[in-house]
């Protein structure tokens, strides 16, 4: 007599296959879920860090780069999918030491005033109390262009690349006030280093013009008549009769080092942590109910 015991695999061993062909889908959906989870947490954090930040802080410049079936790998960070906005400054330079700690990269304003030797390597310009603002607490777009204007920095591409025929006419009208007796309120360095002397400028019955710091004088003395300036460093608007109302637009500091202020891995881990099991188990299922 003989038993014989048999089992059917075929079953199973569908099954297995089947698995086999949509894991790395669920794998790669579940990777991608997690890291998008990351990402608002990321940017709730700053959101709520931040005094009035821009999207581009909160919104554009966190990203996810979607895992796939075959990179099963998703990435979450700054500028990760793309570094920059169209003609834009790359998110890592404009955020990286808030996540880092370091110095703070130099504006593209602050590149204007510091290639034409009006502030140095060691300082930065932040708005004075009489400037303009935007929504976001920074100095308004038409401020910048103003100051540059004034300034004559227009050789910042970044500034003059849209301009207008009309606009750069009347740029270029603009004049220094002349002075009896000579003297001159602030240097440039031209494109070829030169060493230049400029007036302030008078527009609409307001002048401007730069301070380089309390003491400081160009040569035998900044202001007519060999008089040292009082002012603290930057740029200022002066009113009224004989000038007598004065205003700082824009004050030139000494740049600070900035403190790690945010730790993207530590919540990165703590999202990961926290929702990847079900991430995977609801990926896992909707891959199996669509396998073919």
């Amino acid at each position: 007599m003989k038993i014989v015991i048999q089992s059917n695999f075929a079953p199973a061993l569908g099954k297995l296959q089947k698995i086999r062909q949509q894991l790395p889908f669920a794998v790669a959906s579940a990777l991608t879920t997690t890291a998008q989870g990351a990402r608002a947490a990321v940017s709730a954090e700053l959101a709520s860090r931040f005094d009035r930040p821009k999207p581009y802080t909160t919104k554009q410049a966190v990203q996810v780069r979607k895992a796939t079936k075959a990179k099963l790998v998703a990435e979450v960070g700054v500028g990760v999918e793309y570094d920059a906005p169209s003609k834009g400054t790359p998110y890592q330079k404009v955020l990286g030491h808030h996540f880092a700690g370091g110095a703070r990269p130099f504006t593209k304003f602050e590149g204007a005033l510091k290639r034409a030797g009006l502030i140095d390597g060691g300082m930065v310009a932040v708005p004075g109390a009489a400037a303009q603002l935007d929504a976001f607490g920074n100095l308004s777009p038409g401020t910048i262009v103003k100051l540059m204007s004034i300034l004559r920095l227009f050789s910042e591409q970044g500034y003059s690349a849209n301009e207008t025929a009309a606009g750069r006419a009347k740029r270029e009208k603009i004049r220094q006030r002349s002075r009896k007796g000579g003297g001159a309120d602030y240097l440039v360095k031209s494109a070829n280093g030169k060493r230049i002397k400029r007036n302030y400028v008078e527009i609409g019955g307001k002048a401007y013009f730069v301070s380089r710091g309390r003491r400081e004088a160009f040569g035998g003395g900044s202001w007519r008549g060999g008089r040292l300036q009082n002012l603290p460093a930057g740029i200022w608007e002066k009113t009224g009769i004989h000038g007598s109302d004065v205003k700082p637009i824009v004050m030139f500091v000494k740049a600070g080092s900035y403190a790690k202020r945010f730790d993207m891995p530590a919540t990165v881990r703590k999202v990961v942590a926290a929702d990847w099991p079900a991430n995977f188990s609801a990926a896992f299922r909707r891959a199996m109910e669509t396998a073919r």
